[in-house]
This record gives structure tokens, sequence and C-alpha cells, in this order.
């Protein structure tokens, strides 16, 4: 579960905001001041911050800035300063967004939502039954064994994990592979898918021809993962 802090030195603020969060299927964290929410930053683990600016011992401008010098976690202020200066500052100094009070709790709920899903990483890897594609390193694993495939035995392979179940006729595959004009000459293609097949070994039925259209691969029954 997102663990968002909340920061603000009015009570009812705080649970108000705090009872829409947990509604929103999050775990809330209460501080009453900046210097207490540095602390929470600094022992334990926050998915997104929510502040106030005007607060005693540390203003939400100071705090902003001693969180930028340790972790680049999504900040949301929420200010009675609605001035374009002061939002313009508060950007500035590092946080992601800025609503003014008087707002709507779920308003502030669904900035939360769009800035943990910008926040969220990119998934490089992509499982499909025993094979499994990491786009970052440019490898095919089957069962955890890399695959030795060709360059473009690596790019036909990865086209079809890319969408599952996709039909990709010859001339797609062509153009996209080779990045030429397809002139109907089929043997390139099925040469390669039955190289692939091969080094596939008993998995090879995941890659299906079908007959007058192209080619997909399938999990062979298996779930599809992501």
């Amino acid at each position: 579960m997102k663990v968002i802090l909340i920061v603000d030195d009015a009570p009812e603020l705080r649970k108000v905001l705090s009872l829409y969060i947990k509604n929103g299927g999050y775990q809330p964290i209460e501080a009453e001041d900046g210097r207490a929410a540095l602390e929470i930053v600094k022992e334990q683990r926050v998915d997104l911050a929510i502040l106030d600016v005007m607060m005693p011992n540390m203003d939400g401008f100071e705090l902003v800035q001693e969180i930028r010098k340790t972790s680049d976690l999504p900040i949301l202020f929420l200010s009675a300063r609605d001035q374009v200066a002061d939002k313009i500052m508060g950007l500035t100094l590092g946080a992601d967004d800025y609503l003014s009070k008087p707002f709507d709790p779920m308003e502030v709920l669904a900035r939360v939502n769009a800035l943990l899903r910008r926040a969220a990483p990119v998934v490089l890897q992509k499982t499909l039954g025993p094979l499994t594609w990491d786009e970052e390193l440019g490898r095919i694993y089957l069962k955890g064994q890399e695959l030795d495939l060709t360059g473009k035995e690596y790019e036909i392979l990865s086209l079809l994990m890319g969408k599952p179940r996709k039909i990709f006729t010859k001339e797609e595959i062509y153009q996209r592979v080779w990045k030429e004009d397809y002139f109907g000459d089929d043997n390139v293609i099925m040469v390669h898918m039955s190289k692939i097949r091969d080094k596939m070994g008993s998995h090879k039925e995941m890659i299906r021809t079908i007959r007058g259209l192209g080619y997909c691969i399938e999990a062979q029954g298996e779930d599809e993962q992501k």
C-alpha cells in the first residue's frame, strides 16, 4: 500500500484528507509541521507528500528544499497562498503540483492518483508463459535461460511478445524488422521463424502460423503477466 504523508498544522484538515486518502486505497500518515514531516521522510518510506506552505518551525518551501536533497518523491502543495508567484516558487523549489485552498478533497485524491501514475517505474520486462523479455538488456529468456538469438530473430520475437495474440502479417513483420518495403518474398521470414522455433524447443508451438494471415504468439494456456 502506498504511503501518503499529509503535512499541515490544522488538525481538522489533516483528518479530512486522511479519510479521503484512506478511502482511495492509500495509507495516510500525518505531521503537524515541517520538522516532524522531515523526520518521517528520513526514517520511513513515503510514496507522496502533501504539504501546506504556512507552518510553524519549518514552512513548506523550506521543507520541500530539504526533501529534495535526498528524495525525488512526488510532492503536492495545498496552500491558502494562491498568488501566481507562490505557485511558481513552490514548483521551482521542487514540488510537482500546487493546489490552492479551499479545495475539494476529491480533486486532491485525483491529483495524488495522477502524480503516483507519473512516478510509477517503467516496466522493462514482459513475461509470457516460459518466455521473459528484458527490453532494457535486449535479451529473451526461456525458463530462465537466455535464448541464443541473432539480431533479426530477437527483433521478430520481441515484436510478437510485445502484443501477444495479435496477428502480424508477413508484410508488417518485414517492414518492422528489416525496415524495407515488402515485395512478397516469404522465404526470409519463414527461415527466421523456423530458427526461432527450433531454439524454443518444446515450446515452439507458442508461435502460431495463421494460414493466409501471418504469425502470432500465445502463452500455451499460461497466464500472461506484465
